[in-house]
This record gives structure tokens, sequence and C-alpha cells, in this order.
């Protein structure tokens, strides 16, 4: 790692961060450390000089950020390296309320640190700092934490109200799953166009 970021990506309460699983945990998507920590890196190669590299990657990260509603500002803007905090919203939903009208409302919000440290003709990309906010749900289930910690944590505690008469629990676990599933693939497709910058300019 070439320079520090200073990540933003915080929990705003002790309350509901899932520290833990609250039972077992079974297979994980994201790849992790033996503390649930994520880092995800890899190297592109496309055909362009390091500067022209480093700007279409600025690009790139001001695009993904107008698209979920994020202000990119903290983005790094130097000559071998870039990198900033991304947001991303999955699975968005249409809510109708009362008196209020319809909102679109996101089931869930990944984010994370990416840097890309640039050479000509090829760059380098770490994704990490990962955190997970979900909508709440009833019982012991929290909103927000390390992904696949989070995901384990609201899966086992969903589990537990199997004999509760207001919970459908196999619906709800289906509905987790499901969310899980979108929150790993939207990571994937930002890393996929990420390593296809040579789409975004013409060649020399």
């Amino acid at each position: 790692m070439l320079f520090a970021l200073n990540s933003n990506i915080k929990a705003q309460s002790l309350e509901i961060t899932a520290f833990n699983t609250n039972g077992p945990m079974g297979a994980v998507l994201f790849p992790q450390d033996s503390l649930g920590n994520i880092t995800l890196t890899g190297i592109a190669e496309v055909p362009y000089p390091a500067d022209t590299i480093a700007s279409l990657v600025r690009d790139y990260l001001y695009m993904v950020g107008k698209a979920n509603e994020t202000d990119i500002k903290d983005i790094y803007k130097g000559l071998s390296v870039v990198g900033c905090d991304i947001t991303l919203e999955v699975g968005k939903r249409l809510f109708a309320i009362p008196y209020a009208g319809t909102f679109v409302r996101p089931m869930s919000k990944i984010s994370f640190s990416v840097v890309v440290e640039v050479r000509n003709g090829k760059f380098r990309y770490t994704l990490n700092n990962f955190h997970l906010k979900r909508w709440r749900i009833r019982g012991e289930g929290k909103d927000q934490g390390k992904p696949n910690i989070l995901h384990w944590q609201r899966i086992n505690s969903i589990k537990k109200e199997k004999n509760n008469k207001d919970f459908d629990v196999e619906n709800m676990l289906k509905a987790e799953e499901y969310i899980y599933k979108a929150e790993y693939d939207a990571v994937m497709a930002f890393i996929d166009g990420l390593k296809k910058l040579n789409t975004l300019q013409e060649p020399f």
C-alpha cells in the first residue's frame, strides 16, 4: 500500500453492529481472514500510459459514486495512485408511505475503500475496509457490520425465531440469502467495470 486513506466507513452504534455471528458461520462469498476482514486485490492490463489510466480510474470512480448517489469527496488524485471510499446501493425497492408518497430505498449499502496503483500498461487494485448496512429486522438481527459476519449473524438470529408465529422464517431466510448474493455481485461488478477501463476510451 502506497498511502493510507482516511476512511469514513464507521459503525454508527455499538448496539446494532454485529461483532460475531450469534451462532455457527456457514459458507461465505467474500474471502476473509480470521477476524472477518475482507481484502480483494488483482492486476489488470490496459493499453495506455500511467497518466491516462489514472484519469480513467478517477472518471470511473466518479461515475460509480454518482450512480449510487454517493458524494466522492476524498478521492486521491495522484499520478501513480488513485483511491477513495465507495458505497454501493444494493436491491433498490419502491415504498409507499401514506400521506407522504412513494420512495425508492436500497435493501442494503456496502461500503469499502479502493486503492488503484498505476503503472504504464497496467494497474493493481485493492479493496478493503468493507462495511455493510442492511435493513433492520425484528429479533436479535443487527443491521451493520463486516459483510460475512453480519450476514451469518442475521441468519442465525432469524433461525432462533422458528417458534415465533410473527416471523415468516423461511421467507426471511430466503430474503437474506438473496441480498447477500446481490451484495457480492455488486462488488464483483464494480471490479469488473474497473478492469474494463480500456472500453472507456479508444486506443491512441
